[in-house]
């Protein structure tokens, strides 16, 4: 996306994907295993 800035857009589920399964410090866990209960598969 940075060699192409209106490609933005095509980028989002991935970057989505990897707020939602980053571990939080003040939790040590991801949202999504809060919100689920369980680790996400990853692509």
């Amino acid at each position: 996306a940075h060699n192409d800035s209106k490609a933005w857009d095509l980028k989002l589920s991935q970057i989505a994907f990897a707020l939602r399964t980053a571990p939080s410090e003040s939790t040590d866990n991801s949202p999504a295993f809060l919100m689920f209960g369980r680790h996400p598969r990853q692509p």
